[in-house]
């Protein structure tokens, strides 16, 4: 699958529940062919010492070329975290987000379970692929690109 990072994406600084600042990267993934694809959301955090990075992808099965934020088909969010796991090196795991974070824009927010039973699971492997991959905020974050 051919899938890029839409260049027009916005990064900002937040502060985090535990008081640290911290870098969340807004962007959309095309697919080549049929255009708009997801949206993703990757905050990338310092927790203990450690670099990890969340990460949202929206995916819908209809985004609308001319306004992907509008809810045209079915939509989803997956999230997961990638760090440090020890015994393990960097890894990447669905995670269940903290609360309730659906709404119109994110569609149903999947529960780690109800993720690792979604028909579009592989895609969303592919979208956090690509961002850990290609992304400059996320690569900077975690040390991938040399100084």
């Amino acid at each position: 699958m051919s899938l890029l990072l839409d260049p027009d994406y916005d990064v900002a600084t937040y502060t985090c529940d535990c008081g640290n600042l911290h870098e969340r990267v807004t962007g959309f993934v095309n697919h080549e062919v049929t255009g708009a694809f997801a949206i993703f959301y990757a905050d990338c955090v310092h927790h203990g010492g450690e670099h990890e990075a969340y990460i949202d992808v929206i995916l819908d099965d209809q985004f609308d070329p001319d306004s992907p934020t509008t809810v045209v088909g079915d939509r989803v969010t997956f999230s997961c975290r990638y760090g440090f796991i020890e015994g393990h090196g960097y890894a990447c795991s669905l995670v269940t987000p903290p609360g309730d974070c659906s709404n119109a824009l994110r569609g149903a927010q999947l529960s780690r379970e109800e993720a690792l039973q979604h028909e579009w699971l592989p895609r969303f492997w592919d979208v956090v692929d690509l961002i850990i991959e290609k992304d400059p905020t996320v690569r900077k974050h975690f040390g991938l690109d040399p100084q």
